[in-house]
């Protein structure tokens, strides 16, 4: 009898310390779910999970009213449906990460990544449901990794793709989106909304807690590839088609039209030096591809094989 209870005592013992070695290293290490990536390379970003609190119930303000706040070189998100024109500052999604919204009749996810700058728009349809998004507390490659509300399962936000959970290997549709400065998107809707700092949290939206993160080589986290073609915290643009992957380095690209090929795909592209707003399209079907913006380090981490575009 004793050396039953030795033996149960033990078991106990290795079970606490393989849960405070996981819990130590943030890593998940648990393999009884369905994943696509290697378990080990997600890791903890520090807060819990929705320790980064989504904005669920989002409130707008408009323009007049935000330019007591927003900065006119202050980046966002500009999302239009239905006639009703968005922006979603940076400065107020840094500290959320996440914002569930619906814009006309067009449920949308809005993400943004600080430590990777990507800002992406997705429709947050799960199993033919809207579903609700949070921030599991989780990275992959430095990028941040989302959970649906609906089947708990993990997304990478830079892929747009489940890794972990019920969902694994769905993806999510990207919405048209742009990224830009307060002063160009107010200019052309005058009349927009713009996502209020009345969010219900306690947060201090004049700063940022990455400081002068962008402006540096280094990363707050490891990621599986390095590439050095371009400073890592470069902009670009970054687009799929037909599974091959290009990254358009947004200080060669030059105003006008232009046309490029990927997958043997022809693509008219339409880019505004000054605004930066870019448009692509498939010469052969007409389909509007939809690119996603982030610093260079983390699109080459997550697209190993990615070719870059040349002028």
């Amino acid at each position: 009898m004793k050396k039953i209870a030795l033996i149960l005592m033990m078991s106990i013992l290795l079970s606490a310390c393989s849960q405070n070695v996981a819990e130590t290293t943030g890593q998940m290490t648990t393999d009884d779910q369905k994943h696509s990536v290697p378990l080990e390379d997600i890791l903890s970003g520090g807060p819990p999970k929705d320790g980064i609190p989504s904005i669920d119930e989002p409130e707008f303000t408009s323009v007049a009213d935000a330019e007591v706040f927003l900065e006119d070189d202050g980046i966002g998100l500009a999302v239009s449906f239905d006639g009703v024109d968005r922006f979603y500052p940076f400065q107020i999604l840094v500290w959320h990460e996440i914002v569930n919204d619906t814009i006309g009749s067009q449920d949308a996810l809005i993400t943004y990544c600080p430590l990777c700058g990507s800002g992406i728009v997705f429709d947050p349809t799960v199993n033919g449901e809207t579903s609700e998004f949070g921030t599991s507390g989780k990275l992959w490659e430095s990028n941040l990794v989302m959970y649906d509300r609906q089947t708990d399962s993990y997304w990478s936000q830079i892929l747009g793709e489940a890794i972990v959970g019920e969902m694994t290997g769905a993806s999510l549709e990207l919405l048209p989106h742009q990224n830009l400065r307060w002063k160009d998107w107010k200019a052309a809707h005058p009349n927009g909304e713009v996502l209020s700092r009345e969010t219900g949290f306690d947060r201090n939206y004049t700063s940022t807690p990455y400081d002068s993160y962008e402006l540096t080589e280094n990363l707050y986290f490891p990621v599986s590839l390095q590439n050095n073609l371009y400073h890592s915290k470069a902009p670009v643009y970054g687009i799929e088609v037909d599974g091959k992957f290009k990254a358009y380095l947004i200080e060669n690209l030059q105003g006008g039209n232009f046309t490029d090929t990927l997958a043997d795909v022809s693509l008219n592209i339409d880019f505004d030096a000054d605004t930066q707003e870019i448009h692509i399209q498939r010469e052969d079907t007409g389909e509007n591809i939809y690119p996603v913006y982030s610093f260079w380090f983390s699109w080459a981490a997550a697209h190993h094989e990615t070719e870059t575009y040349s002028n």
